[in-house]
């Protein structure tokens, strides 16, 4: 019976913490938008018929002393539904700057005007953020139109000079050209979504500046003065460029960019290479203004106040007072919004006498942000931060139901805590976990108490006195940074130092995150240790399950052209190149890879030697977190220019002609129909290795740019007479894809790599029309975007970013 109490206790604890229940409710509302017209309908009617079962349960004396308290929380729930709803709808309702790009295709000249809100330093050019932004010209034909802008820059911020005695500043208005466009959805599965992130921060379009002045055209009317909060934000946004420059004077290029980081949130200047290290060690979130600084500086500034004043009831407001000083002086990312929310309630509370209750004070903070900007429920910096701080509450919560004594043991349990709370998180955002971080971090957290207070003194110190004391005074920064550099790159070394684990499913997750509530509820109830070997399920989040069937993933990569085939255990790709896509291995091919968990591609096939097919290969080749087993390809012409990829390919090499085959694990066969060994093509494209792929599941011909006239020559010698799968040739060109192909193999399903502005016409419509009385139903990337296509058991599904479908 005292069990059943306990457990009654300390679910009926939710209702203690009103602002929670509240604050799930707002977030429930608002993942489930999609849904509008019943989302807060079921929400309310849920809420409504628990709140009378329990009158109904007071009324007859069966009810506790919470249950009036528990009445009143549930008839409140639907207001915070409907606040949800009615606060997202108006949210995202476009400006007319964002409906005007919304119709762009390609990048418009445009010129600009607008007064500066906030500045962004980067090693070669300066960003420039505009909010209300009168925009004119390009497709706009003279109608100006008004929103956020993001200008970049050419140049550092001191090569930008409007006049020679002053340097741009926030506030200041200026006017200028350059050419628009808007920010890019997510290629594919894993890439980053660019329209996405800047329409959290309220960023319509971004601009490439070829022209910026200070002040307004001749021809233009001056527009209204600034706003007041633009004058107070300003004096923020210049006092941390000179902090910057102060960091700049302290410290090494590589070091100083750590330091910026931690210190004032701007990340640009952070060397890329040194951020990866400190990703891989998984310690990337010191370099994020978060709960670990807020609360060094806030329990630092209390210290300080409470030891000169003795008051501390003033003591703590006027820390309350810098703590959002130092949020604007970071530019209020979510992550520093959050903590000061928090350390301010926590402070208030001290100062009132009250205890500190940190599901609440997260509570409150968490309806703050997404009660001005809703927009931030899907987004990862708000869900990295909230899962961080929960995985606290965690740990913290299970080291007083495990009866935890001992402090140092207790934030063993905290740190551990926010690991296990965090880690689908983490696997879904970066798709790799690094096994050292949680190590690594009990000798880094330890480190920040030092760092943070001493790189303050580092920028104050030499704000005042100049460069004569920086050295010195930069001289225990250094070293700590130092040291943490040389800690994670000492842990990369190490093997197993990071695995790549893709991403998980969001039943996975839900499951997992029941186990850990299941843990909680019952190391509180039976307060022992024992219910703790339920997070030994957790680890069932890592662990990924083969493709069913066969699966080809054509990815979207512009111009060119990546396939992916997944059989079994095995991984072929086939081709890795764009001729109007630049980084491409870097923002679409690598983070696909990742996403689909792939740390070893065992046979990657080029067809042909075009830019369009190989110029990510380098990079791949150099990626130290994918393997590549077996390189396999046709005879090249000039060994010189055209291997110049392969200096960094250790694997092995294999030159394939008609009538070789290669043999997966699967039983499924490679059978190479072209080209012939001692042929002599006049056209290179004609080289391309073409490839019969037989399986169990799937039979599909992968062409290349093999023309018409190559494509007549193979066909006797295909094997299978009929095909699931047809990659069209030359990215949908008139000359192939002839009608002979289509008859002998009778194609289901077509996909097509293209650009969306490729100036060869591709595909052609004489393809598309030749495919279509084929009866092949064809998918595009122009139009389509990424396209999967899954075969397994006799049926052929194609999923693409715009839809699904059954073939």
């Amino acid at each position: 019976m005292k069990r059943q109490v306990r457990l009654t206790d300390n679910l009926g604890r939710l209702f203690s913490r009103p602002i929670t229940v509240f604050f799930a409710c707002y977030c429930i509302a608002l993942i489930l938008y999609d849904d509008v017209a019943n989302v807060a309908a079921k929400g309310s009617a849920v809420s409504a018929t628990l709140a009378i079962i329990v009158l109904v349960r007071i009324y007859k004396g069966r009810a506790g002393p919470m249950a009036l308290r528990a009445v009143i929380i549930l008839f409140s729930v639907p207001v915070f539904m409907f606040c949800a709803v009615i606060r997202y709808e108006s949210a995202n309702k476009p400006t007319s700057l964002k409906e005007a790009v919304n119709n762009l295709v390609l990048s418009t000249e445009c010129s600009f005007r607008g007064f500066i809100t906030d500045i962004s330093l980067k090693p070669e050019k300066t960003i420039l953020y505009i909010n209300n932004a009168y925009i004119e010209g390009g497709t706009f034909y003279g109608r100006p139109v008004c929103g956020s802008v993001k200008i970049a820059v050419k140049g550092t911020y001191e090569d930008i000079n409007i006049n020679p005695s002053k340097c741009l500043e926030a506030g200041d208005y200026v006017s200028g050209s350059g050419k628009l466009r808007k920010p890019a959805p997510s290629a594919n599965p894993g890439g980053f979504d660019e329209d996405a992130y800047y329409t959290v921060r309220g960023i319509d379009a971004l601009i490439n500046a070829s022209y910026i002045e200070n002040g307004v055209p001749e021809e233009k009317e001056m527009p209204e003065e600034p706003d007041l909060l633009l004058d107070f934000k300003k004096i923020f946004v210049n006092l941390r460029i000179k902090s910057l420059y102060a960091i700049d004077k302290s410290l090494s290029g590589e070091e100083a960019g750590v330091l910026a980081a931690i210190l004032t949130g701007e990340r640009g200047l952070l060397d890329e290479d040194t951020g990866n290290v400190l990703a891989d060690g998984g310690i990337s979130h010191v370099l994020a203004v978060s709960g670990l600084h807020i609360s060094l500086i806030a329990g630092g500034i209390y210290s300080v106040l409470i030891r000169i004043s003795g008051r501390k009831t003033l003591s703590c407001f006027i820390s309350v007072i810098f703590l959002f000083l130092y949020g604007i002086f970071t530019g209020m990312p979510v992550s520093a919004v959050r903590a000061v929310i928090m350390s301010a309630c926590m402070l208030i509370g001290r100062a009132r006498g009250r205890t500190y209750d940190m599901l609440s004070a997260l509570s409150v903070a968490g309806l703050v942000i997404l009660a001005v900007n809703p927009l931030y429920i899907r987004d990862s910096s708000f869900i990295m931060s909230f899962s961080a701080a929960l995985g606290a509450v965690f740990g913290r919560e299970v080291s007083c139901g495990a009866r935890i004594r001992r402090k140092r043991l207790a934030g063993v349990f905290i740190i551990g805590g926010i690991y296990v709370f965090m880690f689908p998180v983490l696997i879904n955002t970066y798709y790799y976990i690094t096994p050292y971080s949680i190590l690594i971090n009990l000798i880094i957290i330890p480190l920040m108490s030092l760092l943070v207070p001493f790189g303050g003194i580092c920028v104050l110190l030499t704000s005042i006195f100049g460069g004569v004391i920086a050295e010195f005074s930069g001289g225990i920064c250094h070293y700590i940074i130092k040291g943490m550099i040389d800690i994670c790159g000492l842990c990369r070394s190490l093997p197993y130092s990071k695995i790549i684990i893709g991403h998980t499913a969001a039943q996975i997750i839900v499951i997992y995150y029941a186990v850990i509530l299941l843990t909680v509820i019952l190391v509180m109830t039976f307060r022992k240790k024992k219910p703790l070997w339920l997070l030994v399920l957790c680890i069932s989040v890592i662990v990924r399950v083969p493709s069913h069937g066969t699966v080809v993933h054509m990815l979207d990569v512009g111009q060119g052209e990546c396939i992916v085939v997944e059989d079994g255990t095995e991984i072929t790709m086939i081709d890795a190149g764009s001729t109007n896509v630049t980084n491409l291995y870097e923002f679409r091919i690598g983070p696909f890879l990742k996403y689909m968990g792939i740390d070893k591609i065992d046979r990657l096939i080029l067809t042909h030697w075009d830019s369009d097919h190989k110029n990510a290969l380098k990079d791949l080749f150099g990626d130290r977190d994918v393997e590549v087993g077996m390189f396999v390809c046709a005879d090249c012409e000039d060994s010189v220019t055209e291997l110049e990829c392969m200096t960094e390919f250790t694997g092995v090499v294999q030159i394939v002609s008609a009538g070789d085959e290669m043999t997966l694990e699967s039983g499924s066969c490679l059978h190479v129909v072209s080209p012939i060994r001692e042929a002599d093509y006049a056209d290179r494209n004609d080289r391309s290795v073409v490839i019969e792929y037989i399986g169990r599941d799937m039979t599909a011909l992968f062409t290349g740019d093999s023309s018409s006239s190559v494509e007549r020559t193979y066909i006797s010698g295909l094997r299978s007479q009929q095909f699931d799968i047809l990659k069209v040739a030359h990215h949908g060109s008139r000359n192939s894809t002839c009608a002979e192909l289509l008859q002998s193999t009778e194609p289901s399903v077509g996909i097509i790599s293209a650009s969306l502005t490729n100036r060869y016409g591709h595909p052609s419509p004489m393809t598309l029309e030749r495919l279509e009385k084929a009866g092949c139903k064809t998918f595009v990337t122009p139009l389509n975007g990424y396209i999967r296509v899954t075969c397994m058991d006799g049926m052929i599904k194609v999923d693409t970013l715009k839809f699904d479908t059954d073939i």
